[in-house]
């Protein structure tokens, strides 16, 4: 059964529910910011995630590409510019710019001759993706049964 909004208990306890929204993302930042090594950086490789990816989540791809294990050919990826990734992150380009080339020196960021900006071989299957997606997962789990003992979200029995 899928989650719905209870909108009256959602109205009831929105500052509830918006401090535990809230304490989650900081807690994925955070996540985010001691495997990146700094606020940009972590900004940077989630916008690279989310753009690259976005594709994947809209076609019915190969189901082998759904697990992390499995390396995504780069011909499925969207493409992903500085550009973007500063309009994404809200950082400036020229800040954008520099963080990115910071991940670029470690390994973690690689930029094609047509300028895209992707990970580098290997970052995004194995154990370690596997584990940031793990934890991510669990942060929300636990900010989804705590807004369903809210009442917050609630399952739709009309699907």
């Amino acid at each position: 059964m899928p989650l719905a909004l209870n909108p009256e208990e959602a109205s009831a306890k929105s500052r509830l529910a918006a401090h535990r929204l809230i304490s989650m993302r900081l807690r994925v930042l955070a996540l985010w910011r001691e495997l990146a090594g700094g606020h940009e950086e972590s900004l940077i490789l989630m916008a690279v995630v989310a753009i690259t990816g976005d594709r994947l989540t809209r076609a019915d791809e190969n189901p082998e590409l759904r697990n992390m294990d499995n390396p995504v050919p780069r011909a499925l990826l969207g493409q992903c510019n500085i550009s973007s990734i500063a309009v994404a992150t809200g950082l400036n380009r020229e800040t954008a710019r520099r963080a990115i080339n910071r991940l670029i020196e470690r390994g973690i960021l690689e930029r094609s001759a047509n300028r895209s900006i992707h990970f580098a071989p290997g970052r995004m299957q194995g154990p370690n993706a596997y584990r940031i997606s793990e934890m991510q997962l669990e942060e929300f789990t636990r900010t989804a049964n705590s807004l369903m003992r809210d009442g917050v979200l609630v399952f739709d029995a009309s699907e």
